[in-house]
């Protein structure tokens, strides 16, 4: 009987045992399933940072910044920093790139869209992915009309029962490495040498055509017996021009780097580096070679 009550109780708590084992482990991976995705590439970093620069900045209607915002105009003035020309609303902002319908595939630097206050079904809010979890939430700074620049939690009663989908900006590529080349430090004009013209002035017989013969043709013939190579001495020769382009330097784009870090490294503007390269797409690639005119606007 003893050995019956105790094989009983052994075995109940070896039940407990194992049902703690199995809530210790769910409540670990609960844990996991909510903590962050991979690091921001340095592209998305910069986007993030200079977007966290205006927190606090108070919201306008049509405002574009940098002192006041709408939704629309805050994300505009952010990426307008990196080169890229977003719409002035956030309905056309939400046309005007790749749609992402899954929530669990948005990316830091990525637009997020909402219904507005009329829950119509229209898009009528707009903010930027700061933070990406794998269940599919996220959070995001925005113009919101209450405070401002903020961060926000997808989880918000408010914006999870508004959220339609997400809009993919920043398309990153796959880079390769290059080799750094350095610039050159002079301009060396080498013009060819000038061969000073010689001009042979010949004077024809005229003895051989009888016919042609008079008495002045005689009389000279008479005065120049031969024929002698003038040199003619005052040929100009024409002065070798050469116009000097204003001094430019070569950058050539490195794996990682962006047009907001190149434009801080030579102290100009995005603006001003795509100015002097109008060949440059939206999306920039490594081993890409930049003019960069310093001091010319």
């Amino acid at each position: 009987m003893d050995q019956k009550v105790f094989s009983v109780g052994y075995l109940i708590k070896l039940v407990s045992i194992s049902t703690l084992i199995v809530l210790l482990a769910s409540c670990g991976a609960g844990r996991t399933g909510l903590s962050r995705k991979s690091t921001a590439t340095p592209l998305q970093k910069d986007v993030l940072d200079f977007s966290k620069k205006y927190l606090g900045k108070p919201y306008r209607y049509a405002g574009k910044g940098p002192n006041s915002f709408d939704c629309s105009g805050f994300t505009s003035f952010v990426f307008k920093e990196f080169g890229f020309r977003l719409n002035s609303s956030s309905a056309g902002q939400d046309k005007q790139f790749p749609s992402i319908t899954q929530k669990e595939k948005l990316n830091k630097g990525d637009l997020v869209f909402f219904e507005g206050s009329r829950r119509n079904g229209r898009v009528g809010h707009v903010g930027i992915v700061t933070e990406t979890f794998p269940n599919g939430e996220f959070r995001f700074i925005h113009a919101s009309t209450t405070s401002g620049v903020i961060i926000s939690e997808s989880t918000e009663p408010y914006y999870a029962s508004r959220y339609i989908r997400g809009g993919r900006v920043l398309e990153e590529n796959s880079f390769t490495e290059v080799k750094k080349q350095t610039r050159s430090e002079s301009i060396e004009l080498t013009p060819k040498p000038l061969t000073p013209a010689i001009v042979i002035v010949t004077q024809t017989d005229q003895s051989k055509n009888p016919e042609l013969l008079n008495q002045q043709s005689r009389e000279r013939r008479r005065e120049q017996k031969e024929t002698v190579p003038v040199v003619k001495s005052d040929v100009v020769l024409p002065k070798e021009t050469a116009i000097v382009p204003p001094p430019t330097e070569t950058h050539i784009v490195q794996p990682g780097e962006t047009l907001y870090s190149i434009s801080k490294k030579y102290s100009c503007s995005v603006e001003q580096i795509k100015k002097w390269n109008p060949h440059l797409d939206s999306i920039l690639k490594a081993g890409e070679k930049l003019n960069i005119l310093p001091g010319i606007n």
